[in-house]
This record gives C-alpha cells, structure tokens and sequence, in this order.
C-alpha cells in the first residue's frame, strides 16, 4: 500500500511526533510511505529516508492521512474514494464548517483524545463510529528507561551532582505552556531545575525566551538548554513538570513517562487519558499550592519518586505507534 502522510506545519511539536512515528510505523509494515512537508518543516530534519515534500503528494497513493485542516481541505480536492484520513489533534482543527466538510469529502476523523473528540462531537460530528482515538504515544524505541550508566552520563554532561533532584521542564515557547511557572515552582521545591525549548521564532517567543534567559543567569539552580536533545534531559531528571493551562493530548509527558519518570501538571485535557493522579504522577489543576506541596514532596522522597516511575512505565507501555497505524487502517 502506498500512504501519504501530510502536514503544512513547520515548528515540532506533538503533532509532528506522531506524523514521523506514524509514518516509521508504517513502513516498518511493508507499506511505501511518503511525509508531505513544507521545505522548511522541521521535519526535514528528522526523517532523511522518507520523501520531504509536498510535491510527493501528486503520486496516486491508497491513503492520505492529513495532520491539519488544510492538508485535508487540499487533497479532499482531488480525492474521489476512500482512503482520506484527518487526525485531529486539538480543538482548534475542528468546528461546524469544517466538521461537515470532512463528512463530504468522505474523510474518516480520529481524535489524539477523549478531550479532542469531545470537542470534534461538541462541534456537529456525530457519528461516533467515525471518531477513533488513537493510541497515541511515546517513541518506545528512543524513550525508554536509562541505564545506570546512561543516567550518569546524561545527568555529568548538564553538570548535576549525583545527590540533586532534578525537576525538567520541556515544551515550546508559549505563554500557554507557562514557564514561568515551572521556573518559580522549582524554586520554591529547592530543586534544580533544567529548561528544554525550542529556538524562539517570533516576537512572542523571543520575550519568553528572553524572561527564561534572565532567570537561569540569575540563579544558578537553573539550567536552560535552547534545542537540547529531550531523551538525554529525561534521563537526567527526576521529575517531569508541565505547567501548561492546555494540552490536547501530551506526548512530551508520555515520553517521559516510558523513561520511568513521574509527571506533575497542571493541565486539563488529554493528560486524563494517561495520567492517573497519585498513580503515576500528580495533576494540580489551578492550586498553585498543591503543586508546590507535591513537588516538594518529591524533591524530599526519592523512594515516592522510584514508585510513581514505575507505574509511569506500565501506563503508557501500550500506546504505540503500531497499534496506531493498525488503526488507521495499514
């Protein structure tokens, strides 16, 4: 089968980890797949043995699976059959038009979570038989556990002392991920604290990235990494902190929970897919307190921080990009 996945985004982020582990999952079938990107994608970057461009997309496939409403309104276009796919991964891609436009080009939709496909219905896409939710997850391959010597070394390369506890913020640069908040938080637990984002790419980046900048020169708890490798940050953590108000489905802290680290949030959304609150992690939606009350916990309880690791690892161990390209139908 010859399967086209496309995007027109640019920056990485969680849709785009699904696309390149889909795709990856896919070929590992048998199938001939090929990535519709933007030139200048990110995704050029990651994925050399795979087509790198939209151009690709002209070569008469069995299924096109689209990452975002554009993608779908360009292909629905010439598309006649069955074989179109819209994985919607936010509230954002989906609403009346274009629930009912999804419908007349014979798409089939799936959801990256109870969270998005609750919004999808919200939205007049009623048919709840249309509306799969995809196992989504971590790479297995890449984020697993660290051995003893791979801590080490990752934990040596960012400088951290084999007696610290290290709290590890990673995500994009926007005012929605909060982290000024994850900084602060950090602070108050008495832990150190590594900051992993993006290069910043536009005016409101560039002010959060400069507000990071003057609180890591400021105190030398703090470590911020501008594109740093995500797996070596999780294997030299502790704890995962995500401070986002939103997130529609989370790979990151998926990621970091295959890497047998617990996870704190405080955000709503797909984080109740696969994080149980006390189980694997805690989620401390809108109390600033709490959250300063079970970090500190943590940062003081290596063996709550083992326990919680472990259930991390049993609870996203099945969501896996071969369940998902089963799923959409390769």
């Amino acid at each position: 089968m010859r399967i086209h996945l496309v995007t027109r985004q640019i920056i990485w982020g969680g849709g785009e980890t699904f696309l390149l582990a889909t795709a990856q999952a896919f070929a590992a079938r048998g199938h001939v797949v090929s990535l519709g990107v933007p030139a200048h994608s990110m995704l050029a970057t990651k994925a050399v043995d795979l087509t790198l461009t939209l151009d690709s997309i002209r070569v008469p496939a069995d299924m096109i699976v689209c990452n975002d409403f554009h993608s779908l309104r360009r292909h629905a276009m010439f598309w006649s059959s069955g074989g179109l796919k819209f994985v919607v991964h936010g509230w954002w891609q989906t609403s009346v038009p274009r629930n009912l436009f999804a419908r007349l080009a014979n798409a089939e939709l799936f959801a990256a979570s109870n969270a998005v496909r609750t919004a999808i219905i919200q939205h007049g896409f009623y048919a709840s038989r249309d509306l799969g939710i995809l196992p989504i997850g971590p790479d297995h391959s890449r984020f697993r556990p660290p051995t003893t010597d791979e801590r080490a070394a990752a934990r040596a390369h960012f400088g951290f002392a084999s007696a610290d506890c290290v709290f590890v913020f990673i995500g994009r640069l926007q005012d929605i991920k909060r982290p000024a908040l994850a900084i602060n938080a950090t602070r108050e637990a008495r832990a150190r604290g590594l900051i992993v984002t993006p290069s910043p790419t536009n005016a409101e980046e560039h002010a959060l990235a400069t507000s990071i900048r003057r609180a890591t020169e400021s105190d030398p708890s703090l470590l911020w990494k501008v594109d740093g490798n995500p797996r070596e940050a999780l294997w030299a953590a502790d704890v995962f902190l995500n401070t986002s108000e939103f997130e529609s489905l989370g790979i990151a802290m998926m990621e970091a929970m295959a890497c047998g680290i617990p996870v704190v949030t405080t955000a709503r959304g797909g984080v109740d897919d696969f994080l149980f609150d006390g189980e694997s992690g805690y989620i401390c939606r809108g109390d600033v307190g709490l959250l300063s009350e079970r970090l500190k916990a943590l940062r003081s309880d290596q063996g709550l921080r083992q326990k919680l690791g472990r259930n991390a690892i049993l609870r996203v161990k099945d969501r896996t990009y071969e369940r998902v390209a089963v799923m959409l139908g390769g």
